[in-house]
């Protein structure tokens, strides 16, 4: 490997799908490994790269931030996680769709929980899904 190389991670999460961290705290975790260049790929959600915060720390410690994506869908009855770059995250029309399909995965989650429920194993999805956008 040349010593140009920069570090990249083009596959990350944050708390706005099954991450852990902020979208901020993500890129100051990627900048103190030395990271250079990163994508964040939330599941179905963009919403990270609208966080003024982490836009902003990522051009504080020099950081190129990628837009991503990671897609979950179904093809031929598998389940696939396709990952995307290079979307507008200010899409009207991409936002809502995706809106949709967050709001689907909780309705489903929902149905699942009161179906444990109902077999006499409680699940309360408000304690799961406290801090996430999806599941």
């Amino acid at each position: 490997m040349s010593t140009d190389a920069k570090m990249q991670d083009l596959h990350v999460h944050t708390h706005l799908s099954d991450g852990l961290s902020s979208p901020a705290e993500v890129v100051r975790a990627a900048a103190a490994l030395g990271i250079a260049r990163l994508a964040i790929t939330d599941h179905d959600c963009l919403d990270a790269h609208l966080d003024p915060e982490a836009k902003g720390a990522a051009l504080a410690l020099g950081i190129e931030l990628v837009t991503g994506l990671e897609l979950d869908c179904t093809h031929q009855g598998k389940e696939l996680e396709v990952l995307g770059y290079g979307f507008n995250p200010e899409d009207e029309a991409l936002g809502r769709r995706l809106r949709q399909v967050q709001t689907d995965r909780r309705r489903r989650f929902a149905f699942l929980c009161e179906g444990m429920a109902a077999r006499g194993e409680p699940v309360r999805p408000e304690g799961i899904l406290a801090n996430a956008t999806l599941v």
